[in-house]
Order: structure tokens, then sequence, then C-alpha cells
């Protein structure tokens, strides 16, 4: 089992309500809860983070397996959207849930 490092950029608003957001969670960490939202997504709408500028931005690290990795670009196929653009909705999406 191989891991692979993955780079998101999320705006720093959104960078901080995620780790929060893990926190209370139970998940310890944004990756743990990133991978539980791609796994039980289904193809519904997902929100877009309207405030998010490259030039304003954080980086998040995502160290994933071969199988999550996997997961992830299907999942992104499901949307039609690229696998960036699919995980930054994602964590928007996460964290703009009541």
């Amino acid at each position: 089992m191989t891991t692979k490092r993955t780079w998101l950029s999320l705006s720093p608003e959104v960078h901080e309500k995620l780790k929060t957001k893990a926190i209370d969670d139970g998940f310890g960490t944004r990756t743990k809860l990133l991978l539980d939202a791609v796994d039980k997504y289904q193809g519904e709408e997902l929100s877009r983070d309207r405030k998010f500028h490259t030039s304003n931005r954080k980086l998040l690290s995502l160290n994933l397996i071969d199988l999550d990795d996997e997961l992830i670009t299907e999942k992104a196929k499901l949307s039609r959207m690229k696998r960036s653009e699919f995980l930054r909705s994602l964590a928007y999406t996460i964290v703009s849930e009541k």
C-alpha cells in the first residue's frame, strides 16, 4: 500500500473552519473528515467558495492511500469537476452545513 500526497488550496476561512469541524466531530484531522465526506458523496449539489482566490489561500496536505485517491477521482468524475475543484467544493459544503 503506497501513499500519495495531494495538495488542496483553500481560503483561510474554510481552512480554519474545516480544522475546527474535524476536531468537534471527532475525526481529529481534516483529511479524515474530507475522506468521510468523499465516501458519503452521492452526486448531490456542492456549494462553492465564492471568496476563494488563488492569491489568498492556504494549502492543506492530504496523504492518501491508493484506494482513497481512486475514490476521489471517481467521485470528482461523478460531479463533473476536476479533483481539486471537487475537494475544494466538498470542503466548503462541509463547513457551510448548519
